[in-house]
């Protein structure tokens, strides 16, 4: 049993995988969750409208509840500032890509509220051509997925053969699709009106790698394999343990703390597949956020909540 601490989640109306988690968790009975809900087509960057504050005692046991909403159109950081202040806030989880990006820009104005990479990591894996890159540039044999930029003056060459087309930065699989030849790939995607990155066609099912880092090291891991290419509920989901990805992902940690010593304490959900040759190959990197995947992990015993929290909280 862990220290009794106030936790404060940010996420969206429409996704509480992590706060159920949490309140699911018999292990944390004794935390106090404080859940920031906004709108989901809200600018979170702009305004709070729509935000509420939810308070939930005895976690695992009354499931009591009560509700305050807050004003809107006033600054955001002061409103969370207060928040932090009067429930005396131990750590801040943000759930979601564009809430871990705001809490990582103000990473001085909440210190020692935060457990995530530094704002240049962070930053440096919301691309996968950055992704590519980096990996290549101080691991020229990283096994990732070879990844092209996506011109007008590369067409030709990019499809001769068939390839996997999508955004650069994550759309949450909108948007991509396998293109074969020219016109197939100017009749999906038009006018290169957004950042489009091509690689070879990968082999399904996706294995999805959880780590939680801590002073450069992995203290907690789990792997699972999405059995119809869809994140989603876990009865789709298959526990694994592959040996492959764990040497992989201990490579990727060993490198991202050589270029960037004491910035990597955080989660990390990092995504593979299989080459034509039926190789592993890491395809992308999710950097700060707790996945979907933990409530997977919790059903066998790894609680990656808490062991999120334990890493957060404990000096």
């Amino acid at each position: 049993m862990i220290d009794s601490k106030n936790i404060l989640l940010l996420t969206p109306y429409s996704s509480h995988t992590v706060a159920k988690g949490v309140l699911n968790s018999t292990q944390l009975t004794n935390h106090s969750l404080y859940e920031l809900k906004f709108g989901e087509y809200d600018d979170f960057t702009k305004n709070l409208f729509g935000l509420q504050k939810q308070y939930f005692s005895n976690i695992s046991q009354s499931r009591n509840s009560k509700s305050i909403d807050l004003e809107t159109g006033i600054d955001y950081v002061n409103q969370i500032s207060e928040i932090i202040k009067t429930d005396n806030i131990d750590l801040i989880i943000p759930t979601k890509e564009k809430y871990v990006l705001f809490m990582s820009e103000m990473e001085d104005f909440f210190k020692g509220k935060l457990f995530l990479p530094s704002n240049e990591v962070i930053h440096l894996f919301q691309d996968k051509l950055q992704t590519y890159d980096f990996l290549k540039m101080y691991d020229s044999s990283f096994p990732v997925v070879e990844t092209h930029l996506i011109t007008k003056n590369n067409l030709e060459h990019l499809f001769s053969v068939p390839q996997f087309v999508k955004p650069a930065v994550g759309s949450g699989g909108k948007n991509s699709k396998l293109v074969n030849g020219i016109e197939d790939f100017l009749t999906t995607f038009g006018d290169l009106e957004e950042t489009l990155i091509s690689c070879e066609p990968l082999i399904h099912p996706e294995f999805n790698h959880t780590i939680i880092v801590k002073n450069g090291e992995i203290i907690e891991s789990g792997t699972y394999q999405d059995l119809d290419n869809k994140l989603g509920a876990s009865s789709r989901q298959k526990i694994v343990q592959i040996e492959e990805i764990n040497d992989i992902t201990q490579r990727y940690v060993k490198l991202l703390n050589q270029v960037h010593p004491g910035e990597t304490n955080g989660a990390y959900n990092i995504d593979f597949l299989k080459n034509n040759k039926g190789n592993l190959v890491l395809t992308e990197v999710n950097v700060g956020r707790l996945p979907g995947g933990h409530a997977v992990f919790n059903s066998v015993g790894k609680n990656m909540t808490k062991s999120y929290i334990e890493a957060g909280t404990q000096k």
